[in-house]
């Protein structure tokens, strides 16, 4: 993950990676992001590896998402990035949020602390100064 954090290009992409890969590889990536003793916390969720891979892989099976990285701050091993998500869900609707995330990585450069909070709107065409859309 650290290398998937020097740019807000390069973090969208990993993200999008993860979302998108194939399944054969999916564990493989998985693994190479994220510490298999991460502890986060999503929304005042704990969640450990397996309820990560669980989230992910629910994602996975939606809807194609996009998600543009509008901040990315890095201080060492610990990053605070916010990214927006946008997606049209099955039956035609549109659903956007806004995500803040700090993380901290081990000597590896995979997650092995995160915090997590997810706005969710109902529209992605919601308050632009707050989303950044």
């Amino acid at each position: 993950m650290a290398a998937a954090l020097f740019s807000k290009t390069s973090l969208a992409a990993a993200i999008i990676k993860l979302y998108t890969c194939p399944d054969e590889i999916y564990l493989d990536y998985l693994d190479t992001l994220f510490a298999s003793n991460i502890k986060a916390i999503v929304n005042d969720e704990a969640l450990h590896f397996d309820d990560v891979n669980d989230k992910v892989k629910e994602l996975r099976a939606g809807p194609k998402l996009s998600f543009p990285v509008l901040d990315l701050l890095r201080d060492g091993k610990n990053f605070a990035w916010r990214h927006v998500g946008k997606s049209t869900l099955l039956e035609g609707k549109k659903k956007g949020v806004q995500t803040f995330v700090f993380e901290e990585l081990d000597d590896e450069g995979r997650v092995m602390r995160q915090n997590e909070r997810v706005v969710i709107f109902e529209s992605w065409f919601g308050d632009q100064q707050n989303t950044g859309w």
